[in-house]
């Protein structure tokens, strides 16, 4: 469950997640507007990812046997 960033958290630029997830930055773009991934907003135009949520993503996203 994502809860509220704190500021504790750290938070990842989109390129750096998008290179982190092997994405194109677009692709990223789309798995947030589809909701599968939460964004914040830092500013008017800028995005950033909290490390945490792509762990997440991550290990859901994940193949299982």
């Amino acid at each position: 469950m994502t809860t509220a960033p704190t500021e504790s958290d750290t938070f990842m630029k989109l390129s750096e997640a998008a290179r982190l997830l092997r994405l194109d930055r677009w692709t990223l773009r789309q798995i947030v507007r589809e909701g599968r991934l939460r964004s914040y907003r830092f500013g008017k135009r800028s995005f950033r990812f909290r490390v945490t949520d792509i762990q997440e993503f991550i290990a859901s996203s994940a193949v299982r046997p």
